[in-house]
């Protein structure tokens, strides 16, 4: 052998041992002797890229390849070190060469490198003319199916795949990309079948675990998916993408606490990752962890300004936690990043009404129907918004109501759709708005009503069809006790726990009633602990609304009570389903519920006209008396000045506690009336909790009214903004008497006034939402502040403020007989006795639903 031999040799040696620098030297060495030496400028170029230093490689194989005919392997070099130099056209032109001039075993190779050079189709070509020489190639079966796939031919792609494991059927790769290809192609069990055969013969691979995991979860499958999913996370335990998809399932199989760790697993693997943080918030949303929650989706947002879910999911968990401020900014962002997504434009739409800025409200809704216009639930909601909150004239009430009578009859007239995903937006469409502010027009709403009720019992029962009908009587054995379900979302400090839930459940007879408390209303407070310990059995949580139906039917009720419906929307949800024989409603809300599942409305006698039952679809039931006795102790007061609420040591105050919704345009002219016979007469109002909007309208029209009567309202008109219970209680110790709101009168409002004394003058009207002060003053015996007449409501209001031994008198004999509202229990034998009734079989009609 001579020396030259030798150390070529040598050079070649190193380069099949992969030391790559020390094969280039030797190379080298050969070069500088022999400059010519095509064999070694193509080991140079082959321990150059092998070494990394690809650019290189390529001038020496170019070299090595020029001029006389070169073997194909040569060909397959220089396309291949073209390919790691970055130069894929080069590299495809190079291949192509190479499957055109070489024999039949050189097609498969050149296959391989068009394949990487992403010449799909010339690759396909080279593996058929291989297999034309030879068809029992498993490997080139299983390259023509990933040509084939980029192609986007799948059905020729899976035949491919399949043409591989006829013969090999031990071939991981091909029942892999045959399991993908599958799935591409939406033959979603044929690649669950393909991956599980992958899976079977490398039970170590992360990939096969991964794609059983996710094909698994989207074909419904979920504990199957979850046994992969947990695979998959045992195997790749850093993989944040494994916890991740491990949370959502769990998730999603209700094991919300555990599919919460796994995703805060994953989202301290992956930081950064925008879309894990929002599925986390999501998740701590519906654990009712709401500070994590909000936490969880700004860290989204801060990742990823632009991320318009996280932006809306973040808005209403701020508003939720009564941010409105804060909410309404990232509603907005959230619309601004997405313009043409109709559902975020909704969500921005309905923050802005809720602020009582309608008419933006109105336009985004405009914008989100024009790019959806056939999109029920938007409709409704845009239905909704036609309610004002309050209202700048008369004529703007009457043409608020027509256009939602108009499209409230619409909606109800839309068919149910047969897709059962459009009935689930369509409930959660009822979740999102419900008709609250049509009860404070002021009118019978009694058919509106049932037009809003009997479509919302209708999508209820298509979204939950197992609660759809009446459940049969359970019965009652000798010695058993009635069983009666209180579902509201108000086991709290509210208004509806006070009057009347606190003494309904503390005077019940427990020898003959047990109580099942269903607390939907999420976070309570101390009131919620007092409420559970009244309960026989008491259930709170943050479930599905499916998982309400299904516990509260299960407990077997004899009858269900809910104290409101209209002001939650869970409640009114499950109020429009069939979870007991016999299920009633009362005044929590006064407003009829319209809904064909309700069959009773408990009321008060002492409140409702004779003519009360025009107002209700269910049968009316008069309690005597109020139907309930103040039993929640009245709050301690917070000192208060005269000065810190804007009004002079000699003025005469009177209290217009009301929320502003119940003051209607039509009554604006009775404050300058009593200002004009009382010159010191300062009316103190509260305000709206949400921007500035509703007491921008309501102070725009009492200044219109005054300045009508020659007077300047900001010198009688006092705006307090929304202040606590204990600061409410201070300022009525201060006042001189309290006006009852016209249309809608005060109940809890009223009833705290008097816990000051202070005298109440009332004006009754038609409905029973504008007669609770009549009933309490006629409970009491003190009616001489009851008015008849708008010139009798202007005539007892002067009269206060002008005579103060009367007004002394009227304290004195509301503070001797103010004791009968705590113990009066004249309504209790006949809450009892309905109670009674309806479970041994009572029914609102013969044909009843």
């Amino acid at each position: 052998m001579t020396g030259g031999s030798s150390e070529r040799g040598g050079a070649w040696d190193l380069l099949r041992a992969r030391r790559g620098g020390e094969a280039a030297a030797a190379f080298r060495a050969l070069l500088a002797t022999s400059p010519g030496d095509r064999s070694a400028q193509r080991g140079l170029a082959l321990a150059l890229a092998g070494s990394g230093a690809a650019g290189e490689a390529v001038g020496w194989i170019e070299q090595a390849c020029a001029g006389a005919p070169v073997p194909a392997q040569w060909e397959f070099d220089r396309a291949a070190i073209l390919l790691r130099a970055g130069r894929r056209d080069a590299a495809a032109t190079a291949a192509r060469r190479l499957a055109a001039a070489g024999d039949a075993a050189s097609l498969a190779p050149a296959g391989d490198i068009l394949m990487a050079a992403r010449a799909w189709a010339d690759a396909a070509v080279a593996y058929r003319r291989s297999l034309d020489a030879n068809l029992r190639q498993a490997a080139v079966w299983n390259n023509l199916g990933g040509a084939l796939r980029e192609l986007g031919r799948l059905p020729e792609a899976a035949a491919a795949y399949r043409q591989a494991l006829a013969l090999d059927e031990g071939r991981y790769e091909a029942w892999a990309n045959l399991g993908a290809t599958e799935a591409r192609a939406g033959g979603i069990d044929a690649a669950i079948s393909a991956w599980r055969r992958a899976a079977a013969l490398r039970p170590q691979e992360v990939a096969a675990a991964r794609a059983l995991a996710n094909l698994l979860r989207s074909a419904g499958r979920h504990a199957e998916a979850l046994v992969e999913q947990d695979r998959w996370a045992a195997l790749a335990p850093d993989e944040a993408a494994a916890h991740h998809g491990r949370g959502i399932l769990l998730d999603e199989l209700g094991r919300l606490e555990e599919g919460i760790v796994a995703l805060e697993r994953a989202a301290r693997l992956a930081p950064d990752d925008a879309d894990l943080h929002y599925d986390l918030g999501r998740a701590l949303r519906r654990a009712r962890r709401d500070q994590s929650a909000i936490a969880a989706l700004r860290t989204a947002v801060r990742l990823a300004p632009g991320h318009a879910e996280a932006l809306s999911a973040l808005g209403a968990l701020l508003w939720q936690a009564k941010n409105s401020e804060l909410a309404l900014e990232a509603f907005r962002r959230a619309a601004t990043v997405r313009p043409d997504h109709p559902e975020v434009l909704a969500r921005h739409a309905n923050a802005l009404h809720a602020f009582g800025r309608q008419d933006e409200a109105l336009a985004l809704f405009e914008r989100a129907l024009g790019l959806d216009p056939d999109n029920w639930s938007l409709r409704y909601q845009a239905c909704i918004a036609r309610l004002p909150i309050v209202y700048r004239d008369a004529a703007e009430l009457r043409t608020a109501r027509q256009a939602f009578a108009r499209e409230m009859t619409a909606l109800a007239a839309a068919p149910l759709p047969d897709d059962r995903a459009e009935v689930a937006r369509r409930a959660d469409a009822l979740h999102v708005r419900q008709p609250f502010y049509l009860a404070y027009q002021g009118g019978n709403d009694r058919d509106l009503q049932a037009l809003f009720g009997a479509t919302a019992c209708r999508i209820m029962a298509a979204r939950l069809p197992a609660f759809a009908e009446r459940p049969p009587p359970p019965g009652l054995a000798a010695g058993e006790r009635i069983r009666v379900g209180v579902l509201t979302a108000f086991f709290r400090h509210h208004s509806v726990w006070k009057v009347p839930l606190h003494s309904w459940l503390s005077d019940l007879d427990r020898t003959r009633f047990t109580v099942h408390g269903y607390f939907a209303g999420g976070d309570g407070d101390r009131e919620t602990a007092a409420a559970e310990a009244l309960c026989d059995r008491f259930v709170g949580g943050a479930f599905p609304i499916d998982e309400w139906a299904r516990r509260i039917r299960a407990d077997r009720l004899h009858v269900l009570l809910i104290p409101e419906i209209g002001m939650d929307a869970t409640t009114m949800q499950l109020a429009a389903l069939r979870l007991a024989p016999v299920q009633a409603t009362s005044w929590g809300h006064p407003q009829t519920s319209g809904m064909p599942t309700i069959d009773a409305f408990l009321s008060s006698d002492l409140m409702e006209p004779p003519d009360g039952d025009r107002f209700y679809t269910e049968r009316l039931v008069r309690l005597p008396g109020l139907s309930f006795r103040r039993s929640v102790p009245p709050l301690r007061p917070e000192p208060v000045s005269r000065a810190e609420i804007g009004v002079e040591e000699d003025a005469v105050v009177y209290w217009c506690c009301q929320s502003l919704y119940k003051y209607l345009p039509g009554d604006d002219a009775l404050l300058p009336r009593i200002a004009a016979a009382v010159p010191a007469a300062r009316f103190v109002f509260v305000g709206y909790p949400m921007g500035d909007a509703v007491g921008g309208v309501v102070r725009r029209r009492l200044g219109a009214a005054f300045a009508a009567a020659g007077l300047d309202a900001d010198r009688h008109c006092r705006f307090l903004g929304n202040i606590p219970g204990a600061r409410f209680a201070g300022v009525a110790r201060l006042a001189d008497g309290f006006l009852d709101s016209v249309g809608w009168s005060g109940c809890n409002s009223t009833l705290e006034s008097l816990d000051s004394d202070l005298p109440v003058v009332t004006w009754p009207g038609a409905a029973m939402r504008a007669r609770h002060s009549l009933a309490i003053l006629r409970l009491m015996g003190v009616e001489d502040t009851v008015a008849h007449s708008a010139e009798e409501y202007v005539a007892l209001a002067v009269r206060l403020g002008r005579d103060a031994a009367w007004r002394q008198s009227l304290r004195d004999r509301i503070a001797a007989a103010k004791g009968i509202l705590a113990t009066d229990r004249s309504w209790l034998p006949a809450l009892e006795s309905f109670l009674a009734e309806a479970a041994h079989g009572w029914r609102p009609d013969p044909g009843g639903g």
